[in-house]
């Protein structure tokens, strides 16, 4: 997901922002974004990425600038999708999460002789 793309998209069609204001050094407040419409935008972003985000941006508030809320979203969405390839036993060279580690010699399960 292209995040700042996204976030412009929001912004312009579905909270009526002004193209032209939408700059990476606005604030969250100068685009009209008070606590109640950010927390509609992440439910937005969180329907479309698929990821809960909420609960990682509580520290962004009205003075928060639009670059700098891209770039929180951006970290926590690929951390996200990060832990999610991990627990999947994507790239890591290791077993899923949860799945038997199966010793080298003979196959046993647990390291037993």
């Amino acid at each position: 997901m292209d995040v700042e793309a996204e976030i412009k998209e929001q912004l312009t069609g579905h909270f009526g922002v002004d193209e032209e204001q939408v700059r990476p050094e606005a604030t969250l407040a100068e685009l009209g974004m008070d606590s109640l419409a950010f927390m509609e935008l992440l439910v937005i972003l969180e329907q479309r990425a698929g990821v809960a985000v909420a609960e990682h941006l509580s520290d962004i508030n009205p003075s928060t600038t639009l670059a700098e809320t891209v770039s929180r979203l951006e970290t926590v969405l690929a951390a996200a999708h990060g832990a999610t390839r991990t627990a999947a036993g994507h790239g890591t060279g290791k077993a899923p999460t949860g799945a038997p580690a199966r010793e080298a010699r003979g196959g046993r399960l647990g390291g037993a002789p």
